[in-house]
């Protein structure tokens, strides 16, 4: 397994406490991929530069967690066409050695 860092941004109009509820389902979903979250942190709601669709703004999320490689696009496909996600960025860890330790 490796460690990624995993950022969702979520539409605020279809998450209205935030994003909580989200996280717990996304939490669940990693563990049936055969993976384990290791830390979740809200960033909170930002302002966009620019509109994503017709939204002006959104809540951040990032997630470090434990995954299979294969599993990675299964999760990224997962979330594509959720109409509450409304990006979805996955990264290997630059976290890795110190969340292994």
């Amino acid at each position: 397994m490796k460690t990624y860092e995993l950022m969702y941004i979520l539409d605020e109009g279809q998450n209205a406490d935030g994003g909580d509820a989200f996280i717990k389902e996304a939490e669940a979903y990693i563990s049936s991929l055969g993976g384990s979250v290791v830390e979740t942190s809200s960033l909170g709601r930002r302002t966009f530069k620019h509109a994503i669709g017709k939204q002006r703004a959104g809540n951040y999320w990032t997630v470090i967690l434990k995954l299979p490689p294969d599993k990675v696009l299964v999760l990224k496909e997962n979330y594509r066409l959720n109409t509450s996600v409304l990006r979805i960025e996955i990264f290997i860890s630059t976290q890795a050695e110190s969340v292994d330790s």
